[in-house]
């Protein structure tokens, strides 16, 4: 019966989940535990740029972990960026949007997940196990939903276009400049609003 089915299955440390929930205890865990790693690393006497660095190399790899085809909601992710501003002890009331867009393309959990999810259908489309669907839990699924709320428009299966820009699953020596041409987008759009 339905009811005996789990609605959560950790694997190597991840929630899988069928549907839409809440976060779990382990995933709160992470959270959480990436912004006292961030309130730890502003106590060191370093410069503005190597506290950068060392958001990059400790703050957001912890929270990163374990968002496969979901990613955190958005309070969550701009929590977890506006650690970076207190830990650097500047732009406290700079307007986030601004904070994102001047920096947040490569420290904004949002993009980057998208990034890495991008990257991963594109690994999995040069392999030929990368499946265009429209299923709920699915990579392809999960990066077409993001796409779509930030003002792409499918044009054909595994492309993509915005304005003058067009965005396909490249072969791999394109990734990066597709990786860019997704980053430039989204602060685009955050410049917009």
């Amino acid at each position: 019966p339905d009811w005996t089915i789990q609605d959560t299955v950790k694997l190597l440390g991840v929630s899988l989940r069928p549907k839409c929930m809440a976060n779990t205890r382990l995933e709160q865990s992470r959270l959480y535990s990436s912004l006292s790693r961030a309130k730890i690393l502003s106590c060191l006497p370093v410069p503005y740029h190597r506290k950068i660095e060392l958001y990059r190399m400790f703050v957001v790899p912890k929270a990163l972990y374990g968002w496969i085809v979901r990613f955190p909601t958005k309070a969550d992710s701009n929590k977890i960026f506006n650690a970076l501003s207190r830990m650097t002890g500047t732009n406290r009331m700079a307007n986030p949007l601004i904070r994102s867009i001047i920096y947040g393309g490569a420290c904004h959990l949002q993009i980057l997940l998208a990034i890495r999810l991008f990257k991963c259908l594109c690994r999995m489309h040069c392999r030929g196990t990368a499946v265009w669907t429209n299923v709920p839990g699915t990579p392809s699924r999960k990066f077409r939903d993001w796409l779509k709320d930030w003002g792409w428009r499918e044009i054909s299966p595994w492309n993509w276009q915005r304005n003058a820009h067009t965005l396909r699953v490249p072969e791999h020596a394109e990734v990066d400049a597709y990786c860019h041409q997704i980053r430039m987008a989204w602060r685009h759009e955050l410049l917009r609003k």
